[in-house]
Order: C-alpha cells, then structure tokens, then sequence
C-alpha cells in the first residue's frame, strides 16, 4: 500500500503506475481467450490430433499445483488467491508464448518446404 500511495504522489511515477494498470488490465481481460486456447488445445492432445508437449504439460501442473488452498471453513486466503491468480497469469502467458512459437516454426518450415519444392 505504501508503494501505491508513493508512486501516487510521485508525480514522475504516476506515468508508470498508469501504465503497469493498463497493462494488467488488458493482460486481464485476454486472459480467457488464452483459457480458451488451452482448453482447445488439450482437447486437442486427448483426442490424439496433437502430441503431448511436455513443456506445456510442466506449466499447466505448476499452475495447478499453486491454485490456493482452503483454511478454517470455506475461507479462502485472500494472498493466496492474490498468488494463484498472478500464477495462472504468468503460465497462461508463457503457454500462449510457447504456441505462438510453435505456430511460427511450422509456418517458417512449410514456407521453407514451398519455396525448396518450386524453386
């Protein structure tokens, strides 16, 4: 709280409090498209359409080995949701990353095959 109050009355900060806001806003509201491309990619794999990669596999156990557990009653603990919350974030973000790669090397290799097979 004290470094939100700080980088407030900074008014140098307030620049870069603006835009860390933004950013985790906008990170925020694409995170349930990045969901959705997980799930459709683990439907993909149970299905048998796509292979197993293991990398994805590690990220997707680390998240849902830091999901927040349940104390006294049905309470949660607020830092833990805080934590999970940014956990799930950082994983979703680095799986949609390590799609994107994936997405961009069979692209890079089918132009590679196209322009070897006319050229």
């Amino acid at each position: 709280m004290e470094q939100l109050l700080r980088d407030i009355k900074d008014l140098t900060a307030l620049g870069s409090l603006s835009s860390r806001l933004s950013h985790t806003y906008q990170s925020l509201r694409a995170l349930p498209d990045h969901l959705d491309d997980i799930a459709n990619y683990i439907d993909q794999v149970v299905k048998g359409d796509l292979p197993v990669n293991h990398n994805i596999s590690y990220l997707l156990q680390n998240a849902f080995n830091n999901a927040p557990k349940k104390e006294m009653g049905n309470k949660l603990n607020d830092e833990g949701v805080i934590l999970y919350i940014a956990s799930l974030v950082r994983a979703v973000t680095a799986l949609h990353d390590l799609i994107d790669n994936k997405v961009i090397i069979l692209t890079n290799s089918i132009k590679c095959l196209v322009t070897e097979r006319y050229t």
